[in-house]
């Protein structure tokens, strides 16, 4: 967890490759702690795991490697959050008796594996 300024910890290097910036401008942003919002938005996204910094309504939310992770501890991979569309149409199929429950199981297995 970053402390005293949002670039504590964070090495310079990082800093430059993370926000498109020269070496140099990361160690005066250091130096000074005067930091763009933008360049404090996209480190504590990165550095912290933490997507509030991007919007408030992801608060509680993070990425930890591949999985996206809800403030519940649910994880979700690329696969089932891209599968979400998929399964709610799929419901909706259910709902309206084109669809019998077997096949929707054995289809969205399937999606998940891809």
């Amino acid at each position: 967890m970053l402390t005293e300024s949002p670039l504590y910890g964070v090495p310079v290097e990082e800093i430059a490759r993370v926000c498109g910036v020269h070496q140099d401008t990361a160690r005066r942003w250091k130096r000074t702690g005067n930091v763009p919002p933008a360049a404090v938005v996209a480190i504590r996204a990165l550095f912290e795991h933490d997507l509030g910094a991007i919007s408030a309504q992801w608060t509680g939310w993070s990425v930890r490697g591949e999985e996206l992770i809800s403030p519940e501890g649910d994880r979700f991979t690329p696969g089932m959050v891209r599968a979400g569309g998929y399964a709610r149409q799929r419901c909706a199929e259910l709902d309206r008796g084109r669809l019998k429950p077997q096949d929707a199981g054995d289809l969205f297995a399937k999606l998940l594996e891809s």
